[in-house]
């Protein structure tokens, strides 16, 4: 899918055809090595987020980004230095509040686990 993705402007086939998809590289957070996610890119107004729908433990890349938030974002054709926010705290528990009500996937996902969902807010900080 990430060769599809690259070589086709960030569009790809099969299950994702016609949705948006993002590539979210992160360094790892033990093996300091770079990799690779697809993602569905999630937006508040002009912000982007991201979350995750693996219900038993938080995805690798967001420890990796809880360890170093700088990131590459591919967004269809552009690549991006991006910096991520791993959200906590009061500011966890507002925009958590915001997602429940406006994204009913998610909603749906929190309400069958027993942890608080991942949310990462990507600022892009301009092209590579």
């Amino acid at each position: 899918m990430i060769k599809e993705f690259r070589e086709n402007s960030g569009t790809v086939g099969g299950a994702y055809a016609g949705g948006d998809l993002i590539l979210l590289t992160t360094t790892g957070a033990k093996s300091g090595e770079q990799h690779t996610t697809p993602l569905g890119p999630l937006y508040r107004d002009d912000t982007l987020y991201v979350s995750s729908f693996i219900e038993d433990k938080y995805p690798a890349w967001w420890y990796n980004i809880k360890a170093n938030p700088q990131v590459t974002v591919e967004l269809r054709d552009k690549t991006y230095r991006a910096t991520g926010e791993v959200l906590e705290g009061a500011d966890y528990d507002e925009f958590a509040t915001w997602v429940l009500a406006n994204n009913p996937l998610l909603a749906d996902f929190q309400s069958k686990i027993d942890r608080p969902m991942p949310l990462v807010v990507l600022t892009l900080n301009g092209e590579v």
